[in-house]
């Protein structure tokens, strides 16, 4: 019970009490002035006395002490009754806190998971590590009204983490001076990256294990988060506030899940940088390779009498038509189709593509001198264009299979004369049959119409 209460209480008592006794005065008096006047006595103190003789009077000289007594536990009444109003408003004001602190922890909470979603978003779409990154810093920041949000990155090395992202001016001025902490050092950051586990100051003066940043003088309350993937850290971010206490548990829970979301699309864009630099090496690998291959096959082709009228040779497309190339001299510089003026009418030269390689063109003159090659048209062109380089690629490989497959069987058929000459050469008893026969065979092989056979020892020289 409260003092105010206890004073209330004490109120409302001892005024009900009084106003009862002093309206039960009221009955006495008037009962005594009533009885003097009825007996014909004048109204004096001598008078008023004796009428108190009167034994009804004594009953009625009680009312102020029975009407004391009954509005005194009126008074009481509404004493109690203001302490159930006292308890009422205390119970109102602590469920009007509880509904504001679940209020601003819903809020707190909403404002996580919208931070989560937006976060997944950046996550899916962006594909460059340090976009990402600062994408995230400034959405956390902005999220959770935070005076400071930056992400760290490990090196090569492992051994230090590098800002790569930060939020305001005191990131930009960091980011400019290429601003680095020891894994493992006197710096929350490496703390946290070294031991895969966050950290988490409510009063940054008090905390021994932390960086002093000069840059962040208002920061009173910080969280370090490791970013972890497929079980190594990457990085961590650090989350700073200016004012004291200023993040929870579930605050650590919460925000370590979205470092983990960051930390797998840093992986993950990691592993498509990788796999995009090895895709542009294969593809590299693959375009010389065609290259070298077009080229030795129409090298081949002008060897053989053929003239590659319609093939790339690596320097000059070669043609044995009076079309000429419109727009370019060299095959390689045709990345389009390409209108020119010929000897009747317009020339258009369509490249023949084969998985981004030029290697060849079409050159074709239109017979009427007023027409125009248009849109449609040239889009026929080019799809051709496109299918004709499958199908000679395809022609060249089938060549190619079929050489390789003519090799395979000569060198087969050789073996095979090989194993049956020495098949024969073991089944002959002395040298001189072995020579002979060994020369007959290769004769009959070969087509040799004389040979001959000599023995003999190199002769050792005296000097």
């Amino acid at each position: 019970m409260t003092s105010s209460t206890t004073r209330a209480r004490f109120s409302y008592t001892r005024r009900y009490a009084v106003f009862g006794a002093l309206f039960g005065l009221a009955f006495p008096a008037l009962a005594t002035i009533v009885l003097v006047v009825t007996h014909g006595m004048s109204i004096s103190m001598g008078s008023l006395v004796e009428a108190q003789r009167e034994p009804l009077l004594w009953i009625i000289d009680s009312a102020p002490f029975v009407l004391g007594a009954v509005a005194a536990l009126a008074g009481q009444r509404e004493d109690r009754l203001q302490d159930v109003v006292a308890a009422l408003e205390q119970t109102q004001h602590a469920l009007e806190r509880r509904v504001a602190e679940r209020t601003q922890l819903i809020e707190r909470r909403t404002n996580q998971i919208l931070a989560g979603a937006e976060i997944a978003r950046a996550a899916g779409a962006e594909l460059d590590p340090d976009g990402l990154l600062t994408q995230v810093v400034n959405l956390i920041r902005d999220r959770f009204a935070l005076y400071y949000a930056g992400a760290f990155m490990l090196d090569s090395a492992g051994t230090t983490a590098e800002l790569r992202a930060g939020t305001g001016e005191a990131g930009s001025v960091m980011l400019a001076n290429r601003h680095r902490l020891a894994v493992g050092g006197q710096s929350m950051i490496g703390r946290s990256i070294a031991e895969r586990q966050p950290r988490i100051a409510l009063d940054v003066g008090r905390e021994a294990v932390r960086f002093n940043n000069p840059v962040l003088p208002l920061t009173r309350s910080e969280m370090a988060l490791p970013l972890l993937a497929r079980g190594r850290a990457l990085g961590a971010l650090t989350i700073q506030s200016d004012l004291p206490a200023a993040f929870s548990d579930e605050d650590i829970v919460s925000l370590q899940g979205m470092a983990d979301l960051i930390a797998v699309a840093l992986d993950n864009a990691g592993l498509f940088q990788e796999a995009q630099r090895a895709l542009a090496e294969v593809t590299s690998l693959h375009q010389r390779y065609l290259s070298q291959a077009w080229t030795a096959f129409a090298a081949s082709r002008t060897a053989a009498g053929k003239a590659p009228t319609y093939l790339y040779d690596g320097r000059q497309f070669t043609r044995g038509e009076p079309v000429a190339l419109s727009g370019a001299e060299n095959v390689a510089q045709l990345h389009r189709p390409v209108v020119g003026r010929g000897e009747v009418g317009e020339v258009v030269t369509v490249p023949i593509r084969l998985r981004d390689q030029i290697i060849g063109a079409f050159a074709l003159e239109a017979d009427d001198p007023a027409h125009r090659w248009d849109a449609d048209e040239l889009a026929l062109l080019e799809a051709a264009a496109e299918q004709v380089g499958l199908a000679i690629e395809n022609a060249r490989l089938i060549e190619e299979a079929e050489r390789a497959l003519a090799e395979s069987r000569r060198l087969a058929a050789r073996e095979q004369t090989v194993n049956v000459i020495a098949g024969k050469v073991r089944g002959v008893p002395n040298v001189n049959s072995i020579l002979t026969t060994a020369l007959m065979e290769l004769g009959k092989t070969l087509g040799a119409s004389r040979g001959s056979v000599r023995l003999g020892a190199p002769t050792d020289r005296q000097t």
